[in-house]
């Protein structure tokens, strides 16, 4: 009788009791519930390498119709080449070189320079030699060896003299396309939209364009900060670069030592940390002694440093 009551004193429990155990298993059961959860977010993405495999094979076929091409030229001299041919023809044999011309009787040499291969460029002569002539720009894009895309290229920069029969009465269209090379060199600094659609590859669209990202940086230090306009890609960049010059009296400069976060951050270079990190260390520091020093500042890599310091000043 003893023994029972003694193991009834262990295996019974009051009303307090079930309900502690009650709470405990719901707790349990809910940290269960929640590493489970967490275990399905933390399952990492698996990888999907279809795009870069598709890429590889495009590279590998582009790379076999080069090489197939080649040995068809060369078994057969007389075929023009298609204009995806060419422009692997002329990767090869030299670098683009855009300058005015007149395409009539242009020796070979000089279309060369301007993108096509030799054997390219003995098509068109062949094409004189049996009487061809350029009358306008559109007979120029009806050749079959330029490619749309070097015809885009060159189109701004073809000059066709206007015949001795029209020369008379108001001017003709093509002595407007004549007086509109970009001979002249303009300052981006205190160009207006008229100037800036003066440069080749350059329309109302990407001169406002210049004008907007000149305001927020407060002036272009360097030409090549035509880059960094929206849209403005390396190949306009090439068309554009000799006829372009920068003179730094227009930039606008902050003044380092004294310009609160808010006015540092709306610097295109300036992230807002990178503007909060400025005026932290010079409050626990003490002003900037040279401009140099601004490297000092964690946020302030060599690269930051080198765009950023034109538009500073102490």
């Amino acid at each position: 009788m003893n023994l029972r009551q003694t193991l009834r004193s262990y295996f019974t429990f009051n009303r307090r009791e079930r309900n502690g155990i009650l709470i405990l298993l719901g707790v349990i059961l809910l940290l269960l519930v929640t590493l489970f959860i967490q275990e399905q977010r933390l399952l990492l993405p698996v990888s999907d390498f279809s795009a870069f495999d598709r890429m590889a094979a495009g590279l590998r076929a582009a790379e076999y119709k080069q090489t197939a091409a080649q040995k068809d030229s060369s078994a057969h001299e007389s075929r023009l080449p298609t204009p995806a041919e060419a422009a692997g023809q002329r990767s090869l044999f030299h670098r683009q070189e855009l300058f005015y011309f007149n395409p009539n009787n242009l020796p070979a040499a000089d279309w060369i320079r301007l993108g096509l291969s030799p054997a390219q460029a003995q098509s068109i002569k062949n094409y004189e030699a049996k009487g061809g002539r350029f009358e306008t720009k559109e007979d120029v894009r009806k050749m079959y060896v330029i490619s749309p895309q070097l015809y885009n290229r060159i189109e701004a920069y073809i000059v066709i003299p206007q015949p001795e029969a029209q020369k008379t009465g108001p001017a003709p269209v093509v002595q407007t396309e004549k007086a509109k090379p970009r001979a002249t060199v303009v300052e981006l600094n205190s160009a207006d939209t008229s100037a800036l659609k003066s440069l080749p590859g350059v329309g109302s669209v990407f001169a406002k364009r210049i004008l907007s990202y000149r305001n927020r940086l407060g002036g272009f230090h360097s030409a090549e900060q035509l880059l960094e306009v929206y849209g403005f890609d390396v190949e306009r960049y090439e068309q554009v670069k000799n006829f372009v010059k920068t003179d730094p009296q227009f930039l606008s400069r902050i003044p380092l030592n004294t310009a609160a976060a808010a006015e540092l951050r709306q610097h295109p270079y300036v992230t807002p940390n990178t503007a909060t990190a400025i005026v932290s260390y010079r409050k626990l520091h003490g002003p900037f002694k040279t401009l140099e020093a601004l490297q000092d500042v964690d946020l302030v890599n060599p690269e930051l440093y080198r765009k950023l310091a034109p538009y500073l000043i102490l």
